[in-house]
């Protein structure tokens, strides 16, 4: 009898009281502290797949221009619960860096990054 006391407490708390957390990253991870050896008009292709590996997205332009796309996204959320209210908290970061290049050689490079921090009760 005690032992089935134990079981329904427990049950009970569980069920009332809990909490449970996650991590979720999409993209390919790139190391930013390296967008700045790039160089305009200095720095080649072959310069940036060694910096950053291979780019998550590439696309070729009419006007002879391509653009490597690198993205990256870690978001980490905890979820607690108390009888009937449950907070949700996110918070993480997503790093885009978008490099033009025209006849292999850098034309342009655009780096964001952009923090998330989401809160819900």
């Amino acid at each position: 009898m005690k032992t089935l006391r134990l079981i329904i407490s427990f049950s009970l708390f569980i069920t009332f009281f809990g909490c449970a957390s996650a991590e979720m990253s999409s993209g390919q991870y790139f190391d930013s502290s390296k967008v700045k050896d790039i160089k305009k008009n200095i720095t080649t292709k072959s310069n940036i797949e060694n910096l950053f590996g291979t780019p998550f997205s590439k696309k070729i332009s009419d006007n002879d221009e391509e653009t490597w796309n690198y993205y990256y996204s870690l978001t980490k959320s905890e979820a607690n619960s108390f009888l009937f209210m449950t907070k949700v908290n996110t918070e993480g970061n997503t790093k885009m860096l978008s490099i033009s290049f025209k006849n292999n050689i850098v034309a342009s490079y655009n780096y964001t990054e952009t923090p998330i921090n989401s809160y819900v009760h």
